[in-house]
């Protein structure tokens, strides 16, 4: 098995034609974005870093090169293999939330809801699978834009921002919402 800090085994694509979802502008508007790297977190404590991420026993090893790599054909297999990363990562840090997948409020339908105590909404998780630069399309940011300001409804912050980011593979595509924002 492999440790929390190596991520998630490369996705590879399996008996899937289909493209990426992409929500069209009637669903969710366009929103401009930024692209970094994904952060490193010298922070996190070794102990976290270095626990157990059962993702990895699932994992394939290619012939070529002993490449480890996870078969995917749509986004729920993707969803899937997030759900596993994150519940480990929630087991290092001892954090008691659980997920949901595909809860629907008011049209708003992220891939997971992270919940506390079962019930109450602290976050979502929107998965998209790889091809067709489907980070490019303005609209999938919206629909991330349209879940946080429902997010946002739900609940008064008191930190200074509310964040939340796209991940696929190496990029996060991250956008932040000032607590004192327009609608």
């Amino acid at each position: 098995g492999g440790k929390l800090k190596d991520g998630i085994p490369k996705l590879q694509a399996n008996c899937t034609f289909s493209p990426p979802s992409v929500p069209s502008e009637k669903e969710h508007a366009s929103c401009h974005r930024i692209e970094m790297d994904l952060p490193f977190f010298p922070s996190v404590p070794e102990e976290v870093l270095n626990a157990p991420n059962v993702i990895w026993r699932d994992a394939h090893i290619r012939d070529t090169d002993g490449g480890k790599f996870l078969y995917y054909s749509s986004e729920d297999d993707i969803v899937f293999f997030i759900r596993r990363f994150l519940k480990d990562i929630l087991l290092a840090l001892n954090l008691r939330l659980d997920f949901n997948a595909e809860v629907t409020i008011k049209q708003i339908r992220p891939d997971l809801c992270v919940l506390l105590m079962g019930m109450y909404l602290v976050g979502v998780v929107e998965v998209k699978k790889p091809g067709n630069n489907v980070l490019l399309k303005p609209t999938v940011l919206g629909e991330l834009l349209d879940q946080m300001l429902f997010f946002c409804f739900l609940f008064v912050s008191g930190s200074k921002e509310e964040d939340d980011s796209l991940a696929v593979h190496t990029t996060w595509i991250k956008s932040t919402l000032p607590t004192k924002h327009h609608m």
